[in-house]
């Protein structure tokens, strides 16, 4: 590419990030005729399409490596879980529909952790009953989920390891695996923010005949965000 601006620069990224251009094999950053830092890429190929695998960092001055690379992408071929120089994972998960991301997942793998904020195309890893959504009420976005309609689950937890699971309500507590063990943490706007431990389990159900909204289900030591988005509205919640 050629020198681009502060503006140009951010247009390209969003464009890379959409899997509109490919990023380059190989890049410099010259500054008073010195090459400051490289960025070296590999490529992989998927569904025809050749997408990024690993990006190596050579900043000037020392020896150093910094890896970052792409462990695994969705059916849409956004990035869903990559690694750090750190040798942390990174899991990232995209509404199916607009390739938003929906929630950020750090120090923990793609197959073990879930979300959902009921949204169009943000299932998010999560199964969910009944199609029906409600409209009268949510904590983020547009629409949340009457547990009268359907349990919903998540098939993908390890269970060797202690689980967290933080949902919003717009009453009292729904059931986590037939118990009713949750710790309120939150309230806003009338909704309760629970949270709960589930061990010793690969299946994890939630029931009940409350309203929910934001759904996560993660690995105790992973840190969380989610994202909603629109034109005219922005939303990011952490935990």
């Amino acid at each position: 590419y050629p020198i681009l601006n502060q503006n140009e620069q951010l247009a390209k990224a969003f464009l890379i990030e959409k899997n509109k251009i490919s990023t380059p094999i190989y890049s410099e950053v010259i500054v008073n005729s010195k090459v400051t830092n490289a960025v070296l890429n590999s490529y992989q190929l998927i569904n025809s399409r050749a997408l990024l695998k690993k990006q190596i960092i050579y900043p000037t001055g020392t020896s150093d490596q910094l890896v970052h690379e792409i462990d695994d992408y969705d059916t849409n071929c956004n990035i869903k879980q990559s690694t750090g120089p750190d040798g942390i994972h990174i899991v990232s998960l995209n509404n199916l529909i607009n390739n938003s991301i929906i929630a950020i997942f750090s120090n923990a793998v793609s197959s073990e952790v879930a979300y959902t904020s009921f949204e169009p195309g943000a299932n998010g890893g999560i199964f969910i009953s009944s199609p029906i959504r409600e409209y009268s009420k949510s904590i983020t976005g547009r629409v949340s989920y009457n547990l009268q309609a359907g349990q919903i689950t998540f098939s993908g937890a390890n269970s060797n390891k202690q689980y967290k699971v933080v949902l919003w309500s717009d009453g009292a507590q729904p059931s986590v695996n037939g118990t009713i063990s949750g710790i309120e943490i939150a309230v806003r706007n009338g909704w309760h923010c629970y949270e709960y431990s589930i061990s010793g389990s690969s299946l994890i159900s939630i029931s009940g005949t409350n309203i929910i909204d934001e759904v996560s289900i993660c690995p105790v030591g992973t840190s969380f965000s989610s994202f909603y988005s629109e034109r005219s509205e922005e939303h990011t919640s952490e935990l």
